[in-house]
């Protein structure tokens, strides 16, 4: 994995953890040559299942398959907006990488149901986000959302879908908004930094917000931490009894080190499954 830069995006089943990884275009300057890797959840060698995409934006499973969204525009020196982000898929246990949709302005977050896959897309101008679908095979895109201010994350539970607002860093404007599929959004929580990769279950809502991994009931309620904003989590992915999550954190020596994590639901001690 020497050619990996950064882990960006998890998602994690019964038996694996998977995670996209790779430079960073905004930071490079450059296109980014990114991986699709996993691992089981008790730790071991990573496999890689797709290798020289995009830089990996967030990333999805279902029985079958990994989805993912990938990240790639530019302005020319006249002003053109070139947009080529992705939402791709791939077989679990790899194979030739497929795509879903391409075109794409940014797209920040990504969820599943029995049909289809939603991606949020964060925008150019601030206030041209999106949320959108697909049905898993590929086909024509559909806008369930727009005209919003860059949508950072999605997420699907039964006849809802929920994604989230950021706001601003420091002022605490983020929200965490539902939405009946082809209904009207309604604001779940607010007060929020920065609110980011919805996860649901059967009951719950996971998020990062406030630089912390928080739960709530799916129709709002109380905010519960599990993993606190001193352990610097990142990405994270959920199964029925666990918190999977990436962390860089400078180590001993002054350098950066990248981890995959692992911490109960319902919050305790945290687990090193890999350091990358």
């Amino acid at each position: 994995m020497s050619n990996v830069d950064v882990p960006t995006a998890l998602a994690a089943d019964a038996e694996s953890v998977y995670w996209t990884a790779g430079s960073d275009p905004f930071r490079n300057g450059a296109r980014s040559v990114a991986t699709v890797s996993k691992l089981p959840v008790n730790g071991g060698e990573p496999t890689a299942l797709a290798s020289g995409t995009d830089y990996g934006s967030a990333l999805a499973l279902d029985r079958d398959n990994v989805y993912w969204t990938t990240l790639f525009d530019w302005t020319s020196e006249d002003g053109a907006i070139f947009r080529d982000g992705k939402v791709m898929k791939v077989p679990l246990n790899g194979g030739e990488p497929s795509t879903l949709a391409s075109g794409l302005i940014r797209p920040a977050a990504i969820a599943l149901d029995e049909a289809h896959v939603y991606w949020a897309e964060s925008g150019h101008s601030g206030s041209d986000g999106e949320v959108m679908a697909v049905p898993l095979d590929g086909g024509a895109p559909n806008a369930l959302a727009i005209w919003l201010v860059a949508p950072s994350s999605v997420a699907v539970g039964g006849p809802e879908v929920y994604w989230s607002i950021p706001g601003g860093l420091f002022d605490r404007t983020g929200q965490v908004v539902g939405l009946p599929i082809f209904g009207v959004p309604m604001t779940l929580a607010s007060g929020l930094s920065a609110p980011s990769g919805l996860v649901v279950d059967a009951t719950r809502l996971y998020f990062e917000a406030n630089g912390a991994i928080m739960s709530m009931p799916l129709g709002g309620g109380p905010l519960t931490t599990i993993v606190p904003a001193t352990d610097s989590p990142g990405a994270f992915a959920i199964d029925d009894a666990s918190v999977y999550w990436l962390t860089d954190q400078e180590d001993s020596d002054g350098g950066r080190v990248a981890r995959v994590m692992k911490t109960p639901l319902g919050g305790g001690d945290s687990t090193i499954l890999a350091s990358l």
